[in-house]
């Protein structure tokens, strides 16, 4: 049973049909896909619910599902900035991870530095993980569960 039919969930019960697995999706909403749908604001404009737009679909999903065979395609284009509102004006985050910090104080922007570089680090560290299969903890004896961190 899979709950949630955002694409996250739609990944998980497809890769889980493709092995064999009996799924059942289940989603509380009208549509699938959360926020990688494509939202209807005013009559005739649609416009993406940006989730392609914070993390893309990992290249290994879109081959293993075989997505563009069934109609996928997917623009890469330049990073969209990234806007806060504060009551001293806009905050905008450019470029690839909101590399330049433009509307902040030069401590705001050496701050965000720091901890932009920081965030780059854990997710260099995290990256190895995200197609790794989880372990299946059930078949583990507690000393193969004490070297999985």
């Amino acid at each position: 049973i899979v709950i949630g039919g955002g694409h996250n969930g739609l990944v998980s019960a497809a890769t889980l049909a493709k092995s064999g697995r009996k799924v059942l999706l289940l989603e509380a909403g009208k549509e699938l896909g959360g926020a990688a749908r494509t939202e209807e604001f005013a009559p005739g404009f649609r416009v993406s619910a940006v989730a392609h737009l914070l993390n893309h679909l990992h290249p290994d999903v879109v081959k293993t599902l075989e997505l563009e065979r069934h109609g996928l395609t997917i623009e890469r284009g330049d990073f969209v900035p990234s806007v806060a509102l504060s009551k001293d004006g806009p905050l905008v985050l450019h470029g690839a991870y909101g590399e330049v910090l433009t509307g902040a104080s030069p401590s705001e922007q050496s701050a965000w530095k720091e901890l932009r570089a920081q965030l780059l680090r854990h997710a260099g560290v995290l990256k190895p993980f995200l197609s790794r299969r989880p372990p299946d903890l059930a078949g583990m004896s507690l000393g193969e569960m004490t070297g999985l961190g």
